[in-house]
């Protein structure tokens, strides 16, 4: 049977995931919005290598440390502020997560966020940025 997470793939998302704060060692909650998509660089060993899952979130409100961070994987070193910097969540484990029906419009998963990679990036880099504007703009996002 396939995950609801693939199901869910292109649509508005919702993760409210337990992250391990290491030095407090208290659990905290979190919650996250944006697209699940198919990854193009990770598998999963389940449901016949099928491709795993990648989380993409829109950050609206980002500080200079975020921002520096995306601008270094531009040459051009060019940041838009009309655009939201993109969060990139690759190679989770979605069977870390589970289903819980939709909230407010999105679907909804809980449970431990464990992915393999992630990093921001924002519209200067053109090949990944464009790669997600038309699903998350299908998805409800303001992108331009």
């Amino acid at each position: 049977m396939t995950h609801k997470a693939f199901e869910a793939t292109g649509e508005r998302v919702l993760l409210r995931a337990g992250i391990n704060q290491t030095l407090l060692k208290v659990p905290t909650i979190e919650e996250k919005l944006g697209i699940f998509w198919e990854s193009d660089k990770f598998k999963t060993t389940l449901e016949g290598g099928r491709a795993a899952i990648d989380f993409i979130q829109p950050l609206y409100a980002v500080n200079q440390q975020i921002e520096q961070i995306a601008k270094g994987r531009v040459p051009r070193g060019r940041i838009n502020p009309k655009n939201p910097i993109l969060s990139l969540h690759c190679g989770i484990d979605h069977t870390e997560l589970k289903y819980q029906g939709r909230k407010d419009g999105a679907h909804l998963f809980e449970g431990k966020l464990v992915y393999i990679v992630g990093y921001f990036v924002n519209d200067g880099n053109f090949e990944v940025y464009d790669k997600y504007r038309a699903a998350l703009k299908k998805a409800g996002f303001s992108v331009e």
